[in-house]
């Protein structure tokens, strides 16, 4: 969590989402406890139910295939998801401008570079002007 946040603090994200929260809302609620402005965004109707039931705001939606649609209606500064399936966490990286993925190690070849890694973090980002300060590579 504390990588994610350090993330988030570079970015001066005021607006997050996790793509594919599931059952796990540990890191949306950290973030809301924080006062960010995070959205879970869900395929899996019952996450979704249970996320609101929480109080965490999540929308079920195809994060690929409805990438415009969170893009005009959520306006993310970050979207992050937490051990996507590659094929998902390479969809978000062609669809977004900023994306902080956390994969398995051995996943992570089959990816395009990333900007900086943060911890278990990639970051991958369209721009370096998105940071108050340049990060340094570990």
């Amino acid at each position: 969590m504390r990588d994610l946040l350090k993330i988030v603090s570079w970015l001066r994200a005021r607006r997050v989402v996790e793509v594919g929260h599931g059952r796990n809302l540990r890191y949306l609620k950290e973030l809301m406890r924080l006062g960010i402005d995070a959205y879970g965004v869900e395929i899996d109707i019952q996450h979704v139910r249970r996320a609101l039931n929480e109080g965490i705001p999540s929308v079920n939606a195809d994060a690929i295939k409805e990438s415009r649609w969170i893009l005009r209606t959520l306006r993310p500064d970050l979207v992050y998801a937490v051990r996507p399936p590659v094929e998902l966490a390479v969809g978000l990286i062609e669809r977004y401008p900023t994306v902080a993925l956390k994969m398995m190690e051995e996943e992570r070849y089959e990816l395009p570079e990333s900007l900086v890694r943060v911890g278990g973090w990639l970051l991958h980002c369209v721009r370096f002007s998105h940071f108050r300060e340049k990060p340094k590579k570990p």
